[in-house]
């Protein structure tokens, strides 16, 4: 066999850094304590409760393309529990719609579900008929 270069090269080793290292400790030991409960995220909004529909809209707005449930009243009259998302532009065939949404009170969501089910996944949530709104752990009744 021959040798050549890259065989006779010795790998080299670096020290890996710890993760204690990657995070600045504060100098003093009063500034942070691992054991005392830490502040949560903070969450759009109140954390649960009952909510305006203005709040709604501005919640719904604000979800960055993460799902939500929102609860509404159809045209129809019936009640609709919908898990839906905003900004989904992988089904969109062209064109726009032909109305404003937003004047008549209708906010353009994604439904995987009802894509499945019909092929089409794009539903309009009427801000007016809103009863519930659940986005991440926080629950609001909308009045």
């Amino acid at each position: 066999m021959k040798n050549t270069q890259a065989t006779k090269m010795k790998t080299q080793t670096f020290p890996r850094p710890s993760l204690l290292s990657l995070v600045e400790a504060p100098d003093t030991p009063e500034e942070f304590n691992p054991d005392a409960p830490q502040e949560p995220a903070e969450t759009p909004g109140t954390p649960s409760g009952t909510i305006t529909k203005e709040e709604a809209k501005d919640l719904i707005k604000n979800t960055k393309g993460k799902f939500f449930t929102v609860t509404f009243v159809k045209k129809d009259g019936t009640t609709r529990v919908m898990n839906a998302r905003l900004g989904v532009k992988v089904y969109l065939k062209g064109g726009t719609l032909a109305y404003d949404a937003e004047s008549k009170g209708l906010v353009p969501v994604w439904d995987p579900i009802a894509q499945k089910e019909t092929g089409n996944g794009y539903r309009m949530v009427s801000l007016a008929t809103i009863t519930n709104l659940k986005i991440g752990k926080n629950n609001y009744n909308v009045e």
